[in-house]
């Protein structure tokens, strides 16, 4: 059955008829569980976990997901444009940060208050999820910081081997938190206290900590500081392993992501650098500095590509190779497509790609 087809609900119970107790009257009572393969939390709310019935649906629900075979599909460099979506309500928010959670079937949006620009009194970032398929706003999950205060967050896919995903955030402490997202959808609409209720907490060892960026083959997260160094602590338990110091090479960082364990591309003030492991440490490789500003990175984990949105010059993207040999530069149409790219992510179930835009506050999906 197909995933638009499927009810609200995420079990329907259909038990035998009078007629039939009353021609079989000593048949045992039949049932029949219509279960969605596709999670959705908003029904989880209204399901007890002591159900036997839905606790057995649970495990084989664990076990299909397990072992099914998702191909995954890489962005095709094509641009044309899918959709949009637009966070709640559009007059007020900007879409800053976005990832996609394919084990809880949502598309998870940071978005912050406009009013931040002006240096006003704003609103609190939040997050906004949206349905993964029908695109459709869900909630919002509100977290326990000031109204000027921002976050910093990245998702971990199955963290416990059961295909529960975590966010991996900070806020103004020196801290890093480690939360169950589940725990916080079933929770949207009321304020998520994170520094109480999380997996784990990290110890204080940052400056200042800032973008987030998981690298599952070795189980660590890496985490932008202030001083032009990497902190990178353990996924399991948030123990700190190592401090990587860049030293003079960057300014300042504004984005980090890995298109394999040995290739690291970093951004700053001046271009994007590329990185490959050598032993304990990363050695630069190549600077890709076209005389602009760029924004943000992604990195296509299919084709390997490096995907680059510029933040100076008006709905602009370049394509790369992961040793930095240009492969494609897209040049938006004002008004139709984008102006201000900043954070992407790609949909591997669609092959789209999700382009978080400033100026029109709203996200792009092109193919």
């Amino acid at each position: 059955m197909q995933n638009h087809m499927d009810t609200a609900h995420d079990r329907m119970k259909f038990n035998n008829t009078h007629n039939y107790h009353h021609d079989h009257p000593h048949q045992p009572d039949v049932k029949l569980i219509l279960c969605s393969f596709v999670e959705n939390f908003t029904c989880s709310m209204e399901l007890k976990d002591e159900d036997d019935e839905w606790m057995m649906m649970k495990k084989l629900k664990e076990t299909m997901n397990i072992t099914k075979n998702k191909k995954k599909k890489g962005f095709l460099m094509n641009f044309h444009f899918v959709q949009e979506i637009v966070p709640k309500p559009k007059s007020t928010y900007i879409p800053e940060l976005i990832y996609i959670s394919y084990n809880h079937s949502c598309i998870l949006l940071k978005v912050y208050d406009m009013n931040r620009l002006y240096n006003e009194a704003s609103m609190k970032d939040v997050i906004q999820v949206f349905d993964l398929y029908t695109r459709e706003f869900k909630t919002t999950i509100d977290f326990s910081i000031s109204e000027n205060d921002s976050f910093e967050f990245a998702l971990q896919e199955n963290y416990d081997g059961h295909n529960n995903d975590a966010i991996i955030m900070h806020s103004t402490s020196k801290h890093v938190y480690k939360c169950d997202l589940k725990t916080m959808l079933l929770q949207s609409g009321n304020e998520f206290k994170f520094m109480e209720n999380y997996v784990w907490k990290s110890e204080s060892c940052f400056l200042s900590p800032r973008r987030i960026t998981i690298l599952n083959s070795t189980n660590q997260c890496y985490i932008c500081d202030s001083n032009y160094s990497l902190v990178v602590l353990n996924l399991h338990f948030g123990t700190f392993i190592q401090r990587i110091d860049l030293g003079s090479q960057l300014s300042s960082f504004s984005h980090i992501d890995f298109v394999d364990s040995s290739t690291m591309v970093l951004c700053d003030d001046h271009g994007v650098s590329i990185y490959n492991r050598k032993d304990d440490s990363w050695v630069k490789m190549k600077t890709i500095n076209n005389g602009h500003r760029y924004h943000s990175i992604l990195c296509d984990s299919i084709s390997h590509h490096i995907i680059i949105s510029n933040q100076r010059a008006a709905g602009y993207i370049q394509i790369f190779t992961s040793s930095g040999e240009l492969v494609k530069t897209f040049q938006a149409m004002l008004n139709e497509d984008f102006i201000t790219p900043r954070a992407m992510c790609i949909n591997y179930l669609t092959g789209e790609l999700l382009i978080c835009d400033s100026s029109s506050q709203r996200v792009v999906f092109f193919q």
